[in-house]
């Protein structure tokens, strides 16, 4: 019974590993592109997290729903064409809240969404296609927050020590700017020192937990000690 309850927690919990065990940038190594060449600043990051959410959370639906009944050759074809046509009212809604310069320094990254790596793993693997509508929506939404979450940690630094802002405005605590962060190489070395300490931080938990669950094994396993005939006694 223990091992039916563990394994079924293990499977609850896996469901949410897409933000920190399975992050699809840090991790799994999914939407370089995007997580180098729009994360100059913060607002970026947060048009092409938005457009994200906006696409693979109902691609993730789609894949639960019809994944079963479209060919393997054909899902990817079908499902860039439904993030290309969600793109379109979410473009038209960021630019009530983002200014058209924001968007357009985006160039082609942000129609570039429809055919996103993270798109294709969602709609692709198994483990979507094979579970329930709602477990597929939180499946989806979390890879989604765990790039937002890669892309906004990236351009943070990016844009603070690059631009000396951060949102925009700016930070007089940097004492010196660095233009060079914002260079498309740079991206590439931010990029590698945070996923390093992503997966160094992840691992490190892992084995404190471990480290945990074999202690209280331990303390289970081992007898308990009799007490002494004179405490019996009294």
């Amino acid at each position: 019974m223990s091992l039916l309850n563990s394994t079924k927690a293990k499977r609850f919990f896996r469901r949410f590993d897409g933000v920190f065990q399975q992050n699809p940038v840090f991790v799994l190594g999914l939407g370089i592109p995007f997580a180098v060449c729009a994360t100059t600043s913060l607002r970026h990051a947060a048009i092409v997290s938005i457009a994200m959410v906006c696409t693979g959370v109902p691609v993730s639906l789609l894949a639960s729903l019809l994944g079963r009944h479209i060919p393997k050759w054909l899902r990817t074809t079908v499902y860039a064409l439904v993030s290309a046509l969600l793109l379109i009212p979410v473009r038209t809604y960021l630019q009530n809240y983002f200014q058209p310069a924001t968007l357009e320094a985006l160039g082609i990254y942000f129609s570039l969404m429809s055919v996103n790596t993270v798109i294709f793993y969602l709609g692709q693997s198994n483990r979507v296609v094979q579970e329930k509508p709602w477990w597929a929506v939180v499946i989806g939404l979390c890879a989604s927050l765990g790039f937002s979450l890669a892309l906004f940690l990236i351009a943070f630094f990016r844009e603070l020590f690059g631009t000396g802002s951060i949102w925009g405005y700016p930070v007089e605590l940097v004492p010196v700017k660095l233009s060079g962060l914002l260079m498309p190489f740079a991206g590439f070395f931010v990029l590698g020192f945070l996923g390093a300490f992503w997966q160094f931080a992840a691992r490190a938990g892992n084995l404190l937990a471990e480290h945990r669950r074999s202690r209280k094994a331990k303390q289970k396993a081992s007898p308990k000690e009799p007490r002494p005939a004179a405490e019996r006694e009294e």
